[in-house]
């Protein structure tokens, strides 16, 4: 939401009612400025400078989302070329996101995560991270263990990373993984719904104590450039 409200005056010395002859008022509500964007995981290796350049060209240049741990709870050992090529070819905005791995120690896999991540030069207050949470089996079989499982990612990484925070959900799998808890609310939303559609309210219903998403995965799987996206808009 834009708000702006600009006004000048300019008084009339010489009238005792001193009068008002400029007034600019403009107001703008609810301007969205819809930017385009992909991710990548493990599985496309590091696509090249070119790659990204012709994904610019194609109107994907706005933001690129990668994976920086699987959900293995493995290292994406792509993820730090991934990311000088993604800047490289000129896309000034990167998130990353992080697989969490219910075999691994929660505070460990992200101080494991966030030091490679520091080594390969992927360290910034600019990056966000957000967590992927979805199919069921990689997850414990109850809600209570999935959400202080999550808690325990999420306090990890608000220690540790210079970056916000988000979460990465449906409503199909945040449900049975955490029995729709509304504890994550105040954490910005990444939505898939492949429908196809770039907008954030068509096909949304609130679940999970969010109102809205902040980004939408709308398409997946799609070949282009090269390289296979996931296609994003916000």
């Amino acid at each position: 939401m834009t708000l702006i409200s600009c006004f000048s005056t300019e008084k009339n010395l010489e009238d005792q009612n001193t009068t008002m002859k400029h007034i600019c008022v403009l107001l703008l509500i609810g301007v969205v400025l819809a930017s385009r964007g992909f991710d990548v995981s493990y599985f496309q290796g590091a696509p090249s400078i070119s790659d990204f350049e012709c994904l610019v060209k194609n109107g994907y240049g706005d933001f690129a989302v990668l994976q920086a741990q699987r959900s293995t709870g493995a290292y994406n050992q792509y993820v730090g070329q991934t990311y000088r090529n993604v800047k490289a070819a000129g896309i000034k905005y990167v998130d990353m996101y992080f697989f969490p791995s219910k075999h691994h120690d929660p505070v460990q896999q992200v101080h494991d995560t966030v030091a490679k991540l520091k080594a390969d030069g992927v360290y910034s207050s600019s990056i966000q991270m957000w967590i992927d949470v979805e199919n069921t089996a990689l997850y414990f079989s109850t809600c209570a263990e999935n959400v202080a499982f999550l808690h325990k990612i999420i306090d990890t990484l608000h220690a540790s990373w210079p970056g916000r925070v988000g979460m990465y959900t449906s409503e199909s799998q945040w449900n049975p993984i955490a029995c729709n808890s509304k504890e994550f609310a105040d954490m910005q939303l990444w939505w898939p719904r492949y429908d196809g559609v770039e907008s954030l309210s068509h096909n949304w219903a609130s679940f999970g104590g969010w109102s809205r998403p902040a980004v939408k995965q709308y398409r997946g799987s799609v070949p282009m450039c090269g390289t296979t996206i996931d296609e994003d808009f916000y």
